[in-house]
């Protein structure tokens, strides 16, 4: 029974200095990722985005009256329109394959949905106005949290005009190329390890 492998077999030098090796892959992988992901949302993509248009989403939701709510949605109506920052176009959708470019996820239905909005929004302000309603009060506090609630109701606002944006300008970011090139770097790594610690030198 000499010849079968034992597992408390010393591993050879060589085999230990593999699986150095292989510590030290996985550990830069994990620094590249975590790098990669922070460089994504401090200059890359998502940065870049937020800065063309992402940031009025957010600033609306925010805002403290419906005067700014209503300032900061059209400066993001504005860049998702032909010729907007954005670059987008109504045959722009958030999906790459056609089977996926449903209504709900094509520009035409985006720029509706933010139309909508702003139409709340000016309704609210014409009313309150109308009413010499003050933004202190609770039902002005009210008005602006219900509107605050419709821009997530679906998800994101800007939930294709992002997408859209990304697949057109960003497409390895959209089919998330990077992130698979880490994952399989890693598993590989990892693979290899536990395949160099579990086989121990053959003795005969």
């Amino acid at each position: 029974m000499s010849h079968l492998i034992d597992a408390t077999t010393p591993r050879s030098p060589e085999a230990m200095k593999t699986l150095r090796w292989l510590g030290i892959v996985l550990v830069i992988v994990s620094i590249v990722a975590y790098g990669h992901a922070f460089a994504d949302y401090v200059t890359g993509p998502s940065f870049q985005y937020r800065q063309a248009a992402g940031i009025y989403v957010t600033n609306a939701k925010d805002a403290a009256d419906f005067v700014t709510m209503r300032e900061q949605l059209e400066q993001f109506n504005a860049s998702i329109q032909d010729g907007g920052s954005l670059g987008l176009t109504a045959s722009d959708c958030g999906r790459a394959w056609g089977w996926e470019q449903t209504r709900d996820y094509c520009m035409p239905f985006q720029r509706q949905y933010v139309a909508g909005l702003l139409g709340r929004i000016n309704y609210y302000i014409d009313t309150f106005a109308k009413n010499n309603t003050s933004q202190y009060t609770d039902v002005y506090r009210q008005a602006l949290e219900n509107v605050r609630a419709e821009f997530d109701r679906n998800g994101a606002t800007d939930w294709v005009a992002s997408s859209a944006w990304m697949l057109k300008y960003n497409s390895w970011w959209y089919w998330h190329f990077s992130d698979w090139l880490f994952v399989g770097t890693f598993l590989g790594s990892l693979f290899l390890t536990i395949v160099f610690w579990e086989w121990p030198e053959r003795r005969y």
